[in-house]
């Protein structure tokens, strides 16, 4: 139980504290541009959390897909998805590799599960 509450702990403050952070370093993104920054970082920090929990704990303690994280990853998803038309340029092919990443990740995290059924 305290493994599950500290990776559950860490997973939120990295997405919360550290998109928030870095984003207030960037005073030139403004309007839609910061918002995707944040967002994007934001997915990033939750990736690091999620790979702690997958790589680290879940096998452990719980099945991953009983975890909280999977809604916020597939809202983060979906946001990314329909906020990628409005942006131009090197901000969007960002936000697609951060896409393709997040499901990069949801294949290993399949392959692995699959590993454990099996």
């Amino acid at each position: 139980m305290p493994d599950r509450v500290f990776f559950m702990l860490g997973s939120v403050l990295l997405t919360l504290v550290a998109p928030a952070a870095i984003a207030s370093w960037l005073p030139e993104a403004s309007g839609l541009r910061r918002q995707m920054m944040f967002l994007v970082l934001g997915l990033l920090a939750q990736m690091v959390g999620e790979i702690a929990l997958v790589f680290l704990g879940a096998k452990t303690w719980m099945p991953y897909f009983e975890s909280p994280f999977v809604l916020g990853r597939l809202i983060h998803l979906f946001y990314l998805l329909a906020a990628s038309r409005k942006l131009t340029g090197k901000y969007r092919y960002a936000l697609a590799s951060v896409t393709l990443a997040n499901l990069a990740l949801w294949l290993t995290i399949g392959v692995r599960l699959l590993g454990r059924l099996s």
